[in-house]
């Protein structure tokens, strides 16, 4: 095909077809594109068409029971989930091409993002697998978070993940954030403790309470506004001179 024939929408879709930058000249686009495709016969790979399918084609089969937070007393009803099911998890979502380790870029980003990226994180059992639902903060952008969900069965294996982030979409998500969710499990199982960020609604409103509380004996309320107006008059200040003010009415 060649590509100085046709026109920059053109080049521009070719591009989006191959998942590329199709941002750019004209003369850019198409050095792009022939880069692209001298790329792919290095590779033997075959030109994909363009993945048209929605973010709805990726949600997992979901249950509608319950979710339950995840506490230090759930350790004993989840499942035997240890790293090396992560680390297997990761590796087959990548293509078995290079061995996981736990110094991987993507294991060792979300082994990080426990500390302190962890929001929110529920499990719903089933009679065959766990369902777990969680959100987990973006490192890189504030306030962002983005939902977690991933399938695992009782044997520990993660069966299925899937995340909001850019990386995570697919039903065998294996980004950073489906990292941090299991790695939290894993240490919930365990009994350590996990630093989840408390929500507005977790801390009780003090804005309505007063600042001083009121020790001496009940006073009715007409007698309170009363005395609370005299107090005023008897503070209130007359800003005339001394002698000005002693005088009861001005002469004109």
């Amino acid at each position: 095909m060649e590509y100085g024939e046709l026109t920059l929408q053109q080049l521009r879709k070719e591009l989006r077809q191959r998942g590329a930058k199709a941002s750019g000249r004209k003369e850019e686009l198409v050095q792009r594109l022939q880069d692209y495709d001298r790329l792919q016969e290095h590779a033997g790979f075959s030109r994909q068409p363009e993945d048209t399918s929605s973010a709805e084609d990726f949600l997992l089969p979901w249950p509608g029971g319950p979710f339950k937070s995840l506490t230090p007393a759930s350790s004993s009803e989840l499942p035997p989930l240890r790293s090396e099911h992560v680390i297997s998890y990761v590796q087959l979502c990548q293509g078995g091409n290079t061995v996981a380790t736990p110094e991987t870029g993507t294991l060792k980003k979300g082994k990080r993002l426990v500390a302190d990226r962890i929001r929110a994180l529920s499990v719903c059992p089933d009679a065959e697998k766990y369902f777990f639902s969680g959100s987990v903060d973006a490192a890189m952008r504030k306030r962002i978070s983005y939902v977690v969900k991933m399938i695992i069965g009782k044997t520990g294996e993660i069966e299925k993940a899937a995340c909001e982030c850019p990386c995570g979409k697919g039903p065998r998500a294996s980004c950073k954030h489906v990292c941090a969710a299991a790695f939290a499990v894993n240490d919930f199982r365990e009994g350590k403790e996990v630093n989840i960020l408390e929500t507005c609604t977790e801390t009780l409103q003090t804005f309505h309470r007063p600042s001083k509380k009121h020790c001496g004996s009940p006073v009715r309320a007409d007698r309170l506004l009363t005395s609370h107006f005299r107090k005023e008059e008897e503070e209130e200040e007359d800003p005339r001179p001394a002698g000005i003010a002693q005088c009861s009415m001005i002469v004109m």
